[in-house]
């Protein structure tokens, strides 16, 4: 679950029907179709206003949440970021990855020619290394 999300949860003034409340949004939530449990996952509105206001769940939301832009931002830093320390351990841009001289990484591009893939792994990094 992401930070915000959770934040949120714990956050909102009133459960409709107490932990019931929690229990089904978690329940309705698209867990199938994400990597991850986010603000996308949500129920739509209408099925949100069952157990909680929507207004003041989105107010607690966007308290803790960053912005498109700011996540694209630090993405493209972090990437960065990880290129400057490859290339300081002697990478070199190569299609397939090798440990083994010469160093090759398939990803030593800058952030906006990686494929979408890529770039996702760079917006929900965690204080987590990585791909190495």
């Amino acid at each position: 679950m992401s930070l915000p999300l959770f934040k949120a949860f714990l956050r909102v003034k009133e459960y409709k029907h107490g932990a019931r409340s929690m229990e089904s949004l978690i329940g309705m939530s698209d867990l199938v179709n994400s990597s991850y449990f986010g603000e996308s996952s949500l129920p739509s509105e209408d099925l949100l206003s069952l157990h909680v206001s929507p207004d003041n769940f989105q107010e607690e939301l966007s308290k803790a949440t960053l912005g498109l832009n700011m996540i694209e931002l630090i993405a493209e830093v972090y990437h960065t970021a990880w290129m400057d320390q490859k290339i300081k351990e002697g990478y070199k841009y190569g299609p397939e990855r090798s440990d083994k001289e010469p160093k090759t990484h398939p990803l030593l591009i800058p952030y906006a020619e990686l494929e979408e893939k890529d770039k996702e792994a760079n917006r929900i990094t965690r204080d987590l290394p990585r791909q190495s």
